[in-house]
């Protein structure tokens, strides 16, 4: 079961709060090895991108939790964006995966408060 269809089918925060703190954080030479697969247009890879940085959506929606948007959709937003960020990476513009990844979320996750 993948982070978002267990997010879904529970309907809870808990789940995926769990499987974000289950996944160790990546090593650079790990980032790098499914980086250069994403560049390659391996879907697999960009999975893995996006669980082992599940922490980074939860993260973000604690960070911002106060604001007004309940903590769960918060998570969803960044789920999603973590998926943009997988698509929109290039790693000779963005630098690590991560970092661009954490952007792309608080840029989502910012941009619905403000909206909101």
């Amino acid at each position: 079961m993948t982070a978002s269809t267990a997010f879904a089918a529970s309907g809870g925060i808990n789940v995926l709060v769990r499987e974000a703190s289950a996944h160790p954080l990546l090593q650079p030479e790990e980032e790098e090895r499914l980086t250069s697969r994403l560049s390659s247009g391996d879907a697999g890879a960009a999975r893995e991108l996006v669980k082992r940085n599940l922490r980074i959506a939860v993260d973000e929606a604690i960070l911002h939790r106060a604001l007004g948007v309940p903590q769960a959709k918060l998570i969803r937003m960044g789920v999603a964006a973590l998926g943009q960020a997988s698509k929109s990476y290039e790693p000779e513009v963005h630098g690590g995966f991560s970092e661009h990844a954490r952007r792309v979320v608080r840029s989502a996750i910012v941009g619905a408060l403000e909206a909101s």
